[in-house]
């Protein structure tokens, strides 16, 4: 028998085997616990967004377009308003490769020969490279535009149903991951637009859903016909456009037909297409 509260020798003694064995464990396997918590990390997604905080900045070429830096605008402003995450704006570094994105016609993406398809139209791509840098860039500067639209719909998850402020429809987020899997795009119709871009709310809205403008071309070919051609085929045009013409009014009109008048038309139209600055054009 013992004494109340006390335990017998040899229980007392299994004890401390049993502390100093399980002691022993520890000890000899804490040197392996950084290199597992540095292999769980690498299975870990790289964090664009961590707890409201953007990794690294916005970056820019030095001699950004206007579409550029309308592109890191939208961008950074749709970073704070669903993530938190306040995108600072700053030209390429020119010390190497930064934690960050990459907007636009960038000296780093031209190095790492990441470029969106050659098209009339516009094709955009974005690719992530050394796990925390995120190249998004399109074929001209509009282009780069709509891929900031195409990525906040694809990434951050925004719907812009219709212009205006209360349009967009999302999800608040504190975490966002650098995309894993490139990303081209070349649609299928060169070019994209609708006839209601006259604020720059409905503007904006169309850069988000991928529309970008119209190409150069007008009803009737009077962006063809100029002034002097008027005074050298008057026969070709109703006297009001001649007048109109004369008068400085106006630069061209509708053919009014007559013998030859499809000869000087084909003619015009050749010469006008041979610049090789537009497509296509409207006959109205």
């Amino acid at each position: 028998m013992t004494s109340r509260g006390k335990l017998p020798t040899e229980k007392r003694a299994a004890r401390t085997v049993g502390l100093l064995w399980v002691l022993g464990l520890v000890l000899a396997i804490w040197p392996f616990f950084p290199l597992a918590a540095q292999t769980a990390l690498a299975f870990e997604p790289h964090r664009l967004v961590a707890r409201g905080k953007l990794t690294g900045k916005i970056y820019l070429p030095a001699d950004a377009a206007a579409e550029e830096k309308e592109a890191a605008e939208a961008l950074a402003f749709w970073m704070r308003r669903v993530t938190g995450a306040t995108a600072e704006i700053a030209e390429e570094p020119a010390d190497g490769l930064h934690p960050g994105i990459y907007l636009g016609s960038t000296r780093q993406a031209a190095r790492r020969k990441i470029r969106a398809a050659e098209s009339p139209g516009e094709t955009w791509r974005w690719e992530t490279r050394s796990g925390r840098t995120l190249f998004l860039l399109g074929n001209k500067p509009l282009a780069t535009r709509l891929a900031v639209g195409d990525f906040l719909q694809r990434e951050l998850g925004v719907w812009f149903l219709f212009p205006g402020e209360w349009g967009a429809e999302w999800e608040p987020r504190r975490t966002l991951d650098f995309p894993r899997h490139p990303r081209s795009c070349e649609p299928a119709f060169w070019w994209r637009s609708l006839g209601m871009a006259n604020s720059p709310a409905q503007r904006e809205w169309q850069r988000n859903n991928g529309l970008g403008v119209r190409p150069p071309f007008s009803h009737a070919l009077h962006t063809i016909f100029t002034k002097e051609t008027f005074a050298e085929y008057p026969e070709f045009f109703p006297v009001r456009l001649r007048a109109a013409a004369q008068s400085g009014r106006a630069g061209g009109g509708k053919l009014r037909g007559g013998e030859g008048g499809g000869v000087f038309c084909k003619r015009s139209c050749r010469a006008h297409f041979r610049h090789g600055h537009h497509r296509q054009h409207d006959l109205g």
